[in-house]
């Protein structure tokens, strides 16, 4: 079906910044869904539907939550994850009182996400604020990032980056 998950039927939130992450033999599609709850709250969460063969889709499941006030704007943008083993990696972009990238951890799989860790982007201009990401995994075993940067001072102002990190995706 397109789409996989339709937006929220009474229109006070929308569906945003779907990942994609194939593991034994099934695709897992994560995303952000922001709700408005009242007039002084929003609550943001990730979702994680999976099939089998890319047509049957399971039902939604929350794996992280967080209700923020509205003037904090938008919060945890941009998931995406990566499989290390038995954990499960996430990253995404937080911009709680200035843009940093996240980076947490799961000890079950892709039931819950939990562990919080902040990663370093070194390099970036000193206007650049990361905004969307995405992490693979590089033949020589180091992660790499791609960025798109938006300008903190002309928020209309974009590049794209990549960054490569050899300690586990922390710097």
């Amino acid at each position: 079906p397109s789409p996989l998950v339709a937006a929220p039927s009474d229109w006070i939130g929308y569906n945003s910044d779907p990942s994609l992450l194939y593991d034994g033999g099934r695709l897992y599609l994560f995303y952000r869904e922001v709700r408005s709850e009242n007039n002084h709250e929003d609550r943001i969460r990730f979702f994680v539907i999976s099939s089998g063969d890319g047509v049957n889709w399971s039902e939604p499941r929350a794996v992280f939550d967080k209700t923020v006030a509205k003037e904090e704007g938008a919060l945890l943008l941009s998931p995406t994850l990566l499989k290390e083993g038995g954990r499960c990696l996430m990253w995404y972009v937080e911009p709680d009182g200035g843009e940093f990238v996240i980076k947490r951890g799961s000890v079950d799989g892709l039931q819950s996400i939990s562990g919080i860790e902040t990663a370093e982007i070194l390099g970036l201009a000193p206007d650049d604020r990361p905004w969307h990401i995405d992490v693979v995994r590089a033949d020589d075993d180091s992660l790499i990032m791609a960025l798109c940067v938006r300008s903190k001072s002309n928020g209309r102002r974009h590049s794209i980056v990549f960054a490569k990190s050899a300690g586990g995706g922390m710097t």
